[in-house]
């Protein structure tokens, strides 16, 4: 969508929630990985992603779960050690690029964003749009009043670990609840 402001264009973010009601939502890719009740989390594989954090909360968790994380990056070979050594190698799985990750986020038991810091991560809508167990750290202004989602500050394993639990405890009563309440907070917003 483009809108002119003083005779120039502006460029708007569109709402994922509006992008998602104009698509299904279809099963995703059957590999082994969905066998087994995965958390899900996409970004690239940079320190500041911490996803070697949300590699030793997740090694505290029952070991049903397995932890999908989405894209690539220069952190590859640390993080492939780092599950090799809390011991969770076997259920870890680095998919790399995925075309539409909001259709597995539907099929996730929690989906997180565990950063240090982000300007605004556009993936946090889009797991809002989909799934009702959404962590995040709180790595941008706002993320704390977002309804509907379990935050945690950044840089704490058991914070983080202690969110995830509780995402995946969720009564079905609190689930549709809090569905609703990110549905209905991301209806109502444009951002751009």
């Amino acid at each position: 969508m483009r809108k002119i402001k003083d005779g120039l264009p502006l460029h708007v973010i569109p709402n994922p929630a509006e992008a998602l009601s104009h698509g299904r939502v279809t099963s995703p890719s059957d590999g082994p990985w969905m066998q087994h009740p995965c958390i899900m989390t996409v970004g690239r594989l940079v320190p500041f992603k911490r996803q070697d954090l949300l590699m030793e909360s997740f090694s505290t968790l029952s070991e049903v779960y397995h932890l999908v994380i989405f894209r690539e990056g220069p952190e590859r070979a640390r993080l492939i050690k780092k599950a090799e050594d809390l011991k969770i190698a076997n259920r870890v799985w680095l998919l790399g690029q995925v075309l539409n990750p909001r259709e597995q986020f539907a099929f996730a038991r929690a989906c997180l964003v565990s950063s240090d810091f982000e300007g605004f991560p556009n993936v946090l809508l889009e797991m809002m749009s989909v799934n009702w167990a959404v962590v995040s750290t709180i790595c941008a202004d706002g993320i704390d009043q977002l309804p509907g989602i379990f935050t945690c500050f950044t840089g704490n394993s058991t914070q983080l670990a202690m969110a995830i639990q509780n995402a995946l405890d969720m009564s079905d009563t609190d689930r549709e609840i809090r569905f609703r309440q990110m549905k209905d907070h991301l209806s109502e917003k444009t951002y751009g």
